[in-house]
């Protein structure tokens, strides 16, 4: 089969299976079923992450809006839009402060997903809670879509939504670049607000990458199960181990998928196999951790001014306010 006919999934299995150690990239992890997976990961009383960027939308809207507005003094149209929107189980609080700020007829909401799944019950809730709000959901890879973030409407400012923890997934290089893209797509005054898992006792970090009831192992799992699916893959599930592991280096807990013995896999659909060894690894995911220093050298280095970081009681999380200035 001609790389130019493969899927952007099938490409990126083909390129990752090829790399020491294989690897696949974890936006592929958001197939409908993992979509489904991760919310439920998302009540885990172990996945601390979802409470604490909830309480900080819950507590803190108004102050998040009223620090860019204070900035910025908005008074045109208001664009948000949330890159990997998931649910919007978090974001309907910054929507309801949004709506308390600013007249209806001036807000527009954009939510961008890969899972069209996700987006439909996103809007749900939205004509449910904010039945006067302007919803333009968008479904594709955020990536793609980033074009269309150069086009403005005359009078309008924009704010990005970054939330979850998802820079979390690129390395440090990876983010400079994406902020510099998004950077060079907004205009003055326009904002960014980015989720960031703080760095912390890694004992608390362990259970919500490998939670007692199995809910992350299958996540990580269903990999192969979309692989076996979508690309002719012959994975056996009971022949692999999920492991997760805190990498202090890096600061970042890694995802591993394990070969519990040696094994070749088949990708019918690829045209080809792959040989795996014992113990082998096949790398799903990598979710750094943040300090609030390197959250500034983010901002600075990315051309962003840092208006205020917002934590939630703890300290395990943070949403940082940037904006174009």
């Amino acid at each position: 089969m001609k790389t130019a006919t493969l899927s952007p999934f099938a490409k990126a299995v083909l390129d990752g299976m090829q790399k020491i150690p294989k690897q696949i990239p974890s936006l592929y992890f958001y197939d409908e079923a993992g979509s489904q997976l991760f919310e439920q990961i998302m009540q885990l009383p172990e996945y601390y992450l979802t409470n604490a960027e909830k309480s900080i939308l819950q507590n803190q809207s108004n102050e998040i809006l009223s620090a860019w507005q204070g900035s910025n003094h908005i008074s045109e149209k208001l664009q948000i839009i949330e890159l990997g929107a998931g649910n919007g189980e978090k974001t309907i609080f910054l929507l309801k402060s949004a709506l308390s700020l600013f007249p209806a007829h001036q807000l527009e909401f954009i939510p961008i997903d890969i899972s069209q799944a996700a987006l439909e019950k996103l809007s749900h809730t939205c004509w449910q809670h904010f039945p006067q709000l302007s919803l333009n959901p968008v479904q594709g890879d955020y990536w793609e879509v980033l074009e269309d973030f150069s086009h403005h409407a005359e009078g309008t400012k924009k704010l990005v939504l970054f939330l979850g923890s998802n820079i979390g997934n690129m390395t440090w290089t990876e983010s400079i670049a994406f902020y510099k893209k998004l950077f060079s797509f907004l205009k003055t005054g326009d904002a960014v607000l980015t989720g960031f898992d703080l760095k912390k006792d890694i004992h608390l970090l362990i259970p919500a990458y490998n939670d007692s009831s199995g809910v992350t192992r299958e996540f990580n799992l269903n990999l192969l199960r979309r692989m076996n699916r979508e690309l002719g893959a012959t994975f056996a599930l009971e022949k692999w181990d999920h492991y997760p592991i805190y990498n202090p280096v890096k600061g970042a807990m890694e995802s591993y998928l394990i070969s519990k013995e040696k094994q070749t896999v088949v990708f019918k659909n690829l045209n080809c196999d792959f040989h795996f060894e014992i113990a082998e690894p096949i790398l799903t995911e990598v979710s750094f951790k943040y300090s609030f220093s390197q959250i500034n050298d983010l901002a600075k280095n990315s051309g962003f001014a840092l208006i205020e970081n917002f934590t939630d009681a703890k300290q395990y999380f943070v949403d940082s306010l940037w904006v174009k200035s």
